[in-house]
């Protein structure tokens, strides 16, 4: 089925005359779902940069962002999406928890001892 041009139009008018209740809506959304959010964000990153593998278990990820919500925690690549050297990929088993501190330090290093 193809859109007709009134359609268009009144779907434009329709999404003028409601965006801000829309953009409210989401705002509420991303609050009540804050690791849920991340975890989508982290992913289309990823996806922007190819770095998501067809093996990747996205619902073990989503519940690794939830984890570290729930402890305070971050959630870091080990080896990183884009890094000096190498580029790792988005799937479970690149993924750690990490303290604010801890992430911020590490930065984009692959390895601790660097």
């Amino acid at each position: 089925m193809k859109y007709s041009d009134a359609k268009r139009a009144a779907d434009r008018k329709y999404a003028a005359a409601h965006s801000a209740r829309r953009i409210r809506r989401a705002g509420v959304w991303r609050r009540l779902n804050s690791a849920r959010h991340a975890a989508f964000q982290g992913l289309h990153k990823a996806r922007k940069y190819g770095a998501v593998p067809a093996f990747a278990d996205l619902t073990a990820m989503r519940d690794m962002y939830m984890e570290a919500q729930f402890q305070g925690l971050q959630v870091d690549h080990i080896v990183p999406l884009i890094g000096r050297n190498v580029c790792g990929l988005h799937w479970e088993g690149n993924l750690q928890l990490l303290t604010p501190a801890d992430n911020k330090s590490k930065g984009d290093h692959t390895w601790p001892d660097r």
